[in-house]
């Protein structure tokens, strides 16, 4: 299904967040659960007041705690439906992985800025799109590599799939 076909049918979601500050050196994690059906996580853009972030997404990694988040329906029209996964801020990962060539990490993206310490990064390619498959707890990792302390933040659109 296309994305304006997924839009149509109420399935197509969004999750900001806004005025994250993460300690330099530091990382705040976000987790998905997709639940009953495959999540494509298809686009993201990230703001963020320091110089060197990285993002990173590990698949299979168990967390606990953290708030949950309620992603908004981009159909404004048919509203009433509940996402079928759900996201969670603030998580304690299992394990704290740093290594790129670890199994569970999927991607590692890092962002450097020299232009007044201001990186601003909207993901909307074919390369940063992610097929998440059922039933399958995914965690994604802010990192401030910043020698500072960093304001965040980001926005993400998920598509629910057949």
């Amino acid at each position: 299904m296309s994305n304006d076909a997924n839009l149509q049918g109420g399935r197509l979601w969004t999750i900001s967040n806004n005025g994250l500050n993460i300690p330099a050196g530091e990382s705040f994690y976000f987790a998905l659960h997709t639940n009953n059906c495959p999540v494509k996580f298809s686009s993201r853009q990230l703001s963020s007041s320091g110089d060197d972030i990285r993002v990173w997404i590990y698949e299979d990694l168990g967390f606990s705690g953290g708030a949950t988040l309620t992603p908004k329906n981009r159909n404004r029209i048919k509203f009433d439906n509940v996402a079928s996964f759900s996201i969670h801020a603030d998580v304690t990962p299992d394990s704290v992985i740093d290594d790129p060539t670890d199994p569970k990490v999927l991607d590692v993206v890092e962002f450097v800025s020299n232009v007044q310490n201001y990186v601003n990064v909207n993901l909307d390619v074919e390369d940063s799109k992610w097929l998440f498959k059922r039933d399958t707890d995914y965690v994604i990792r802010l990192e401030n590599a910043d020698a500072s302390a960093a304001d965040f933040t980001s926005s993400s659109t998920f598509e629910e799939m057949d």
